[in-house]
């Protein structure tokens, strides 16, 4: 039986990377994810005077007690780390000199206005260069302290991140700080991820349905910290069986204490048909013949291109709903799943909240196809399983997997 080794959760590691770095004392970070995301969210705050060193898979955090100095005006350029850059927003209004956040096209593409509105509404000084709502913006420091409890409303209906920077950043107000979200919150489970890593390094937030409190002098604390496996990574390798009809071993995740969103990926493969033996830190996937259905993917977006291929080798339709805010990715996923499949041949329905995917038989007949992932790594792990069953299916720009899994490709190739 074929094994894979899961690395770390993207989003649990920028979130544990953050409050450390908020932390009283030092943090040993282990099992972090290392990705392009990772490398420029530590960049960024080291800019801002933040000690983060690289050790043998882990890092250790200095953190600063949540007390910023002036390592004069910064410039931080987060790639298109659209969840670092959101995080940042946040503290880096804390910081005592100019800071300007930045990024590349697609960044520059990703909405940011519901978590800008939020932080003009605290009295912060925040400034688009180009475009309002999107980035970059320079944000300038605020002389006087907020010297009474602070409160703010939040429109998460283009992100559950707007909130998540926050609530991370909501230690920094000393006072304490209540935030209400409004609007349907999208992506909802990364939230509980959120307040969870929030938890485990000391601080407690208070819920009441869409309010969260902060109380006053809350501080992070200094901890190891182990980072638990990825489920969005794991769903390319989850999928493999019902392409290869052979079992799989996926080692270092952990389906039952998760609280990450895409481990629910396997109950949606379990209504398709699915067969999954779950033990304490691994799954071991069989091969199953899948039948299509409908479902609602709103608290998993991510696996939504995942879905989308393997729907393409289920038997009967599937109706993926309610994924409006797959727009608002690294590319428009929507867009990219839809154009991908019709250049196979394979029939795709699309609309502004929905895609409907009928099954293919033809696939060893494909002649030359290439991939075209629009720089979104997500899409390229995804139409990759495509190539298990016919040799002819080519992905361009096979490096942007480097932004969450930089050795996705060497871990394919071994199912070879």
């Amino acid at each position: 039986m074929v094994e894979i080794t899961i690395p770390g959760s993207k989003s649990i590691t920028q979130r544990a990377i953050v409050c450390a770095s908020l932390a009283n004392g030092e943090s040993l970070i282990k099992n972090p994810l290392i990705c392009e995301d990772s490398e420029y969210l530590i960049k960024g705050l080291g800019q801002l005077g933040i000690k983060i060193k690289a050790l043998k898979n882990s890092l250790k955090v200095f953190g600063i007690g949540g007390v910023f100095g002036d390592n004069g005006k910064c410039k931080i350029f987060m790639g298109n780390n659209g969840t670092g850059y959101r995080f940042l927003l946040s503290l880096a209004n804390f910081y005592k000199n100019q800071v300007i956040l930045s990024g590349n096209n697609k960044l520059e593409q990703r909405p940011i206005k519901g978590i800008v509105d939020a932080l003009l509404k605290l009295g912060f000084n925040i400034e688009y260069i180009k475009k309002e709502g999107f980035p970059p913006v320079k944000i300038y420091p605020v002389s006087k302290k907020i010297s009474s409890k602070a409160f703010t409303l939040v429109d998460v209906s283009k992100s559950s991140q707007f909130l998540s920077s926050l609530l991370i950043s909501g230690v920094l107000f000393k006072k304490g700080i209540e935030v209400e979200y409004t609007g349907d919150v999208v992506s909802k489970p990364y939230i509980n991820i959120t307040l969870n890593v929030m938890r485990d390094f000391g601080v407690e937030v208070l819920k009441n349905k869409n309010r969260f409190y902060i109380p006053e002098n809350s501080i992070y604390a200094g901890r190891e910290y182990n980072v638990e496996g990825d489920f969005s990574s794991a769903s390319y390798f989850i999928s493999v069986p019902f392409f290869i009809k052979k079992e799989l071993k996926i080692k270092n995740i952990n389906y039952n204490e998760s609280l990450q969103g895409d481990k629910h990926f396997i109950d949606v493969l379990r209504k398709m048909g699915g067969k999954f033996d779950i033990y304490e830190n691994e799954i071991v996937v069989k091969p199953a013949e899948l039948k299509g259905i409908e479902v609602d993917m709103n608290k998993m977006p991510d696996v939504v291109p995942t879905l989308s291929v393997l729907a393409t080798i289920a038997k009967g339709e599937t109706v993926i709903k309610n994924i409006r805010h797959l727009k608002y990715k690294e590319t428009d996923r929507i867009k990219a799943i839809f154009e991908n499949l019709k250049k196979l041949g394979i029939y795709v329905e699309r609309g502004d909240n929905y895609l409907k995917i009928k099954p293919f038989s033809n696939f060893k007949n494909i002649g030359k196809v290439i991939i075209e992932p629009y720089d979104d790594h997500r899409i390229a792990m995804s139409f990759a399983l495509i190539s298990l069953i016919t040799p002819n299916i080519n992905i361009s720009n096979k490096n942007c997997v480097k932004k969450s899994f930089p050795d996705f490709w060497k871990l394919f190739e071994t199912l070879f």
